[in-house]
């Protein structure tokens, strides 16, 4: 799985690239492609860890069982419902939680990589509009490498069990990329600049998804059952 796990995002890349050249993105643009991917990974987790939580509810009863009072585990239906909506209620505050996290991360966008409409990616535009619709107008725009990226990625997040799921963008590469993307556009602007000068643009991005999609390759594995203490 994980040499085709290799492949894949290897292909995902080939395609990004190829993306990127057809359809001519300049580095601000990419700046909020990334952003508008790891909200819809970060979107993505909480969403499918409820919905695997719900269809796999016989293992987690079983599972959570040991945790709670016997009177609570004795009453199926009552544990059953306790679980769903523990599952429900994690899940949407996760979700609120990513959007008021990225929303923070636009606002340093909307004024060091501004786009066009400035009404809604400008520093005095995004703060003043409503967080969904710049997001809406970039699913639109850009639709076709968010779902190159998010097809990367899930694959990944199929191996990962429901609860860890709903978090899982806080550990993972996600919202590193945006960390990573901040520290070193800078260096990696200046060293392209000097090497093509106004052309510079696309080298960045080539050498940021080249990054993006390494990143993929050296995530940390999880340890399997038989590595834990029984």
């Amino acid at each position: 799985m994980n040499q085709i796990g290799r492949i894949i995002n290897l292909i995902c890349l080939f395609i990004s690239i190829v993306l990127l050249f057809l359809q001519g993105w300049k580095l601000n643009e990419f700046c909020w492609i990334v952003w508008v991917t790891g909200l819809m990974f970060s979107y993505l987790c909480s969403i499918t860890g409820f919905f695997q939580l719900c269809f796999d509810i016989k293992n987690q009863s079983e599972t959570l069982s040991q945790y709670v009072p016997f009177f609570i585990y004795s009453r199926k239906f009552l544990f059953v419902l306790l679980i769903i909506t523990a599952g429900f209620v994690t899940s949407s505050i996760a979700i609120l939680i990513y959007t008021y996290l990225f929303g923070f991360y636009g606002l340093f966008l909307s004024v060091f990589a501004r786009m066009e409409p400035l009404n809604l990616f400008g520093e005095n535009g995004y703060i003043n509009s409503d967080f969904f619709t710049p997001v809406k107008f970039l699913l639109l725009k850009f639709y076709q490498i968010i779902i190159v990226s998010l097809i990367a990625d899930f694959f990944f997040i199929l191996k990962i069990d429901s609860w860890s799921k709903i978090f899982l963008p806080f550990k993972s590469k996600e919202i590193l990329r945006i960390h990573i993307m901040t520290l070193l556009l800078p260096f990696l602007s200046l060293l392209f600049f000097a090497l093509f000068k106004d052309k510079y643009q696309t080298p960045v991005i080539i050498a940021l998804l080249c990054l993006f999609y390494f990143i993929n390759f050296n995530l940390p594995k999880r340890k399997s059952k038989e590595e834990f203490p029984s």
